[in-house]
């Protein structure tokens, strides 16, 4: 196993990373793991990958499942005009 990605391995995994409709740290070490070898000792190397992709790895899903776009917009309406 190789300690680190090269850099266009680490742009390919972004790339990666931004196609995934679902994601977890696990995921991404499992990929990493099977794809190039590679395994990180930190989790802190994992979620700079995911924070290179703009993902945070706090957030679980990309967008709420349960939001109501009416009544997102009516919010919105309701604090433009405060």
């Amino acid at each position: 196993m190789q300690p680190y990605l090269s850099s266009d391995e680490r742009q390919a995994v972004i790339v990666w990373l931004k196609a995934q409709q679902d994601w977890s740290v696990e995921c991404l070490h499992d990929y990493l793991a099977t794809t190039y070898g590679v395994v990180f000792q930190s989790r802190q190397s994992y979620y700079q990958l995911l924070a290179d992709a703009e993902i945070t790895y706090k957030r679980a899903q990309r967008s709420n499942p349960k939001a109501d776009p009416d009544r997102v917009a009516a919010k919105k309406k309701r604090s433009l005009t405060n």
